[in-house]
């Protein structure tokens, strides 16, 4: 599914993490955050879009399983913007 909304040379800043993703690494950790977020909803809140970028901000919550094996319940703000290049995103 990754492959159809981002592009083979993505570049994605994850500032939380101070690091530069490829598409491989993003691939990689989707197994990993699949074992420690359960039960993810998403509603997205607003949505802007220029010429080739698009912004987002959605409410997530979920069950976060790292540090307690009944889960925590956890509720996350998040804002992403993209820049897109061929009708997919590449930044």
């Amino acid at each position: 599914m990754l492959d159809q909304y981002f592009a083979s040379d993505l570049i994605m800043f994850n500032h939380s993490m101070s690091k530069q993703l490829d598409l491989n690494d993003l691939k990689s950790r989707l197994p990993n955050l699949q074992n420690i977020i359960k039960d993810l909803k998403s509603e997205i809140k607003d949505v802007i879009t220029d010429e080739d970028r698009i912004a987002f901000r959605v409410e997530q919550n979920a069950k976060f399983y790292k540090h307690k094996p009944e889960g925590v319940e956890v509720k996350l703000d998040v804002m992403n913007l993209y820049k897109l290049e061929s009708g997919k995103v590449k930044e």
